[in-house]
């Protein structure tokens, strides 16, 4: 195992990590793994770091999921909420339909009154 030092060029702070060598099974080399020990503080004594890196989900037990409330499922079966998904997708383009066509007699409602205005008082509309 070998002590690896890296220079962070933005911050220069300087980065300690201990290396040491892994089989690849798949590509069938050793690769360099690598974890960090700490940092290098002014006076050059090792700092540690502490945990770095992702945190791991934790994986909640399965008499927690199945005792609290918040867990249960909306919906019994994937069947039942492909259906209400469905339903739901039907109803918006309904609405959508319904808009389309009020739009449409709106649009078409001021245009007749457009058209009789004009023929009443052609001197407004002249250009």
């Amino acid at each position: 195992m070998a002590q690896i030092r890296h220079r962070d060029p933005k911050t220069g702070t300087v980065y300690v990590y201990s290396s040491h060598k892994k089989w690849d099974k798949e590509q069938k080399k050793y690769r360099a793994v690598r974890k960090l020990i700490g940092k290098l503080d002014a006076d050059g004594k090792l700092v540690s770091t502490g945990p770095v890196g992702r945190h791991k989900k934790e994986k909640p037990d399965s008499a927690a999921v199945s005792e609290n409330p918040d867990y249960k499922m909306m919906y019994e079966s994937e069947h039942q909420l492909v259906e209400d998904v469905t339903r739901q997708l039907t109803m918006e383009k309904q609405k959508n339909m319904a808009l389309s066509l009020e739009y449409e007699r709106l649009i078409s409602t001021l245009s007749k009154m457009l058209h009789v205005a004009q023929k009443e008082c052609p001197e407004i509309y002249a250009r």
